[in-house]
């Protein structure tokens, strides 16, 4: 049998993580494709079509730069200015199989150990969160994979031995996660010092000596900046032309961030700024802002210390409700299984100062971007930017283990040698104290193995005990699922099927977990009265009515299910009390609805006025 290269053993870890990667994700799409998920882009109110939304204004000249801009317009490019979501999504897939080499690559080259690079490529193959926003219109998919090609890039930069053509590369692929995330300018600073310190010492020893020249040390850094300030440049200009200005973020969004970093325990992450057009009609009270320095900091280290648990703090989507609804994401990999051990493994580097060895640069990534995560909110999509190096970390603890109980078989081994030994020494025939002697040496060199194999074992029990401690303290919090779960599932059902029976289901177990909410009573009364169920149209809306009289969406489905139960009087009532919508549409059910109550009543004066206004804004 022919034994395979070291160069052939790297090539099939390589091809078979990428098999691993690509079946996976083509059963994903294949369940994808006829799935309400795919129209979860088309729900108004989420961030897969504001992103979709934003990608076409700048289609058409009418937005800044951003890559997943970028993106979304060369869909449209290749379509005849329509977005296409499915090629979107074949592409973020194709961006998660090579974030899942990137991480076998990358685990290579700082361990040099094939299995764990292997191992480290499967689980981050398998990672189901990853999968999930990989099937949705979110930057995720795309964040996750320029950041680990800037970790590989950073690498392999080493390897080159810091060549200029490299030190320009880099500069422009670390630039890259930027352009994605605001969130991603730490790291830039962090692989920048990164690089300058690895130059010094390079460069300190080949001239034996600390004191080096302006030349020498600056020369390098001025090309690596060289090839951040191309990408940064080109922005400025291609922004400039389409929109007057060079600075890629507004100013809306950096006090919408700032915001953010001041909310405790949020139940929304949508916060109204002043001058955003963009801002969604849901706000955050200023009760849940933080307003003294000790409290804010106090705030982000909570945030901090949820990065490292295992539960996925959900926003547009729930990783706990998906994982049930796509196939094959639930029977895949969760943070409940890699995070605990990662944490793990993070914490025996430290112990063990490994940290100051290659997996520095594993460190100098987590906190370069968890730290600007706890500025805004630890959910679970921003936190998905870890998985790749989480994967790698799980299997330090792992790695440990193995390798005590291979110490362990060693002595086991030698203890049998030994023994033979002694068999030997007593079959040749030694006599009085000479045998003495050696059975005395016998039974100490027998305790000082077992001495080695208990200390052995008590490793190998700290170890799993401190995977259990770990386990134990970041155990989720609450896995329950939410109301704008099913909501949002019954919206994209009805973009998918219609008023169908699935719809209603969905927004009736929307209704179960949060009857007042304005948005679950809306959707569930309004396919309620489609369907003819006048009464519990009724039923269903009064709850959120009490809750909210002042809600104007509120008001007209509820006056909408008062007059179909022959109830005009309180119709009226209701709409009068709400007041008039400020949206176009809105108005139009408004006067319409306050028309048929007037009429129903006999006062065909007003009925009269109220259908008049209802045909001018319908002309509008």
């Amino acid at each position: 049998m022919t034994k395979l290269s070291e160069k052939s053993k790297h090539q099939l870890l390589f091809i078979i993580v990428a098999t691993v990667a690509i079946a996976t994700r083509a059963v994903l799409f294949a369940f994808w494709i006829d799935s309400p998920f795919r129209y979860y882009s088309t729900v108004s109110g989420l961030d897969m079509k504001t992103l979709l939304d934003m990608g076409t204004l700048f289609y058409h000249g009418q937005n800044t730069f951003a890559l997943y801009n970028l993106l979304i317009a060369g869909t449209m490019l290749c379509n005849n200015a329509v977005i296409s979501v499915t090629a979107i999504i074949v592409i973020q897939q194709l961006m998660g199989i090579v974030t899942s080499l990137l991480t076998a690559w990358i685990c290579l080259k700082l361990t040099g150990r094939k299995v764990m690079a292997f191992t480290a490529g499967i689980i981050s193959a398998l990672y189901a969160p990853a999968l999930i926003y990989e099937a949705v219109t979110l930057r995720e998919s795309l964040f996750v994979f320029t950041a680990m090609l800037s970790l590989a890039t950073l690498i392999k930069l080493h390897q080159k031995r810091f060549s200029p053509a490299w030190l320009f590369l880099t500069g422009i692929v670390l630039t890259l996660p930027l352009t994605v995330r605001l969130s991603a300018l730490l790291w830039l600073g962090v692989a920048i010092a990164t690089v300058q310190y690895l130059m010094f010492n390079k460069l300190r020893k080949q001239n034996n000596s600390i004191k080096l020249s302006i030349n020498e040390t600056l020369k390098p850094m001025v090309i690596l900046l060289s090839g951040v300030l191309s990408i940064v440049m080109l922005i400025a200009v291609l922004n400039f032309k389409q929109s007057g200005t060079v600075t890629p973020i507004s100013r809306q969004y950096l006090e919408y961030i700032l915001t953010m970093g001041r909310q405790v325990n949020p139940q929304t992450v949508n916060i109204h700024v002043p001058g955003n057009s963009a801002s969604a009609p849901e706000t955050i009270t200023a009760k849940n802002e933080t307003t003294s320095g000790i409290a804010y900091l106090i705030n982000c280290l909570n945030k901090f210390g949820k990065l490292f648990c295992q539960y996925e703090v959900p926003n547009n989507i729930n990783y706990y409700f998906m994982r049930e609804q796509l196939f094959p994401c639930g029977v895949l990999l969760g943070p409940g299984m890699v995070i605990p051990l990662a944490v793990a493994g993070i914490i025996l580097l430290v112990l063990r100062k490994r940290f100051l060895r290659k997996e520095t640069i594993l460190l100098l990534y987590i906190l370069a971007f968890a730290i600007p995560i706890t500025l805004f909110l630890p959910l679970g999509r921003y936190r998905l930017i870890l998985y790749p190096v989480f994967s790698i970390l799980m299997l330090y603890p792992l790695q440990l283990i193995f390798c005590y109980l291979s110490k362990f078989k060693k002595v086991d081994a030698k203890k049998t040698e030994g023994g033979d030994g002694d068999a030997e020494r007593q079959g040749s025939g030694k006599t009085g104290n000479g045998r003495m002697g050696e059975k005395d040496q016998t039974s100490n060199e027998n305790n000082a193995k077992n001495i080695i194999k208990t200390w052995i074992a008590l490793k190998i029990c700290g170890i799993i005990l401190l995977v259990g401690t770990v386990y134990v303290v970041t155990i989720p919090e609450n896995t329950k699922l939410r109301a704008s779960d099913f909501n949002t599932h019954g919206k994209a059902f009805q973009q998918q099927e219609g008023d169908t029976v699935n719809t209603e289901n969905c927004f009736a177990a929307a209704y179960q977990l949060n009857p007042t909410s304005p948005a679950v009573a809306i959707n569930y009364t309004d396919i309620l009265l489609k369907h003819g169920k006048t009464k519990q149209a009724l039923q269903t809306i009064s709850p959120a009515w009490k809750s909210h009289p002042k809600n104007a969406g509120v008001a007209l489905f509820a006056s909408s299910a008062l007059l179909c139960n022959g109830m005009p009087k309180q119709a009226e009532f209701v709409l009068l009390q709400a007041g008039e919508p400020a949206a176009a549409s809105g108005q139009r059910l408004y006067y319409y609805n306050l028309a048929e109550s007037y009429r129903l009543q006999n006062k065909h004066k007003q009925a009269k006025k109220a259908y008049a206004k209802f045909k001018i804004l319908s002309t509008k």
